[in-house]
């Protein structure tokens, strides 16, 4: 009797094992894919676009995007960019780092991970279809998909989410001292 329930018990295990590893895999290949398609995506807008590379000159570009299109600059607070990219005729700008970075804003106490490819279409005040953003919110990581800053004068940037969730926060949480 006793074996048989070791024999069960070593199953049970085997099998939540086995799914969990499915899992992870499965996981993987969403994550390679969507890196895929980003890489895609960044090579159809390459033509005509300025590009930039190294780590210094590629996070001053990025600022100084951030300040033309009127948003605060600490937004992409990224480590080892190897390539930043602006196709100005599309709005396109991309974002290449050698791996993913996770980082807390303080301010507003919010965890945001980054993907090694940051994607998006900009305008005046807002970036919109960002791929490579998301945000932590209680057990969920939820992909950003906007950002934008609707009245200037309320100081307010509101992030919105692929399940058309929104939240918006004060713009001084993203902003860094220059």
């Amino acid at each position: 009797m006793y074996c048989r329930g070791v024999i069960a018990l070593k199953a049970s295990v085997l099998q939540s094992f086995s799914y969990l590893l499915a899992s992870i895999s499965s996981q993987e290949s969403i994550h390679i894919e969507t890196h895929t398609v980003a890489s895609q995506t960044i090579q159809s807008y390459r033509n005509g676009a300025d590009i930039y590379n190294g780590d210094a000159f590629c996070k001053k570009k990025a600022i100084q995007l951030l300040k033309e299109i009127g948003l605060p600059n600490g937004l992409f607070p990224l480590d080892d960019i190897e390539e930043f990219g602006y196709n100005h005729e599309a709005g396109f700008v991309w974002l290449i780092q050698k791996k993913k970075k996770d980082h807390t804003f303080k301010k507003i106490k919010r965890a945001v991970s980054y993907a090694p490819e940051v994607t998006a279409f900009n305008e005046k005040g807002k970036m919109k279809k960002m791929t490579g953003v998301k945000m932590k919110e209680l057990m969920l990581c939820l992909s950003i998909v906007d950002m934008y800053i609707d009245d200037p004068a309320s100081k307010k940037i509101t992030f919105k989410t692929g399940t058309s969730l929104s939240d918006s926060f004060p713009v001084s949480a993203f902003e860094f001292e220059e």
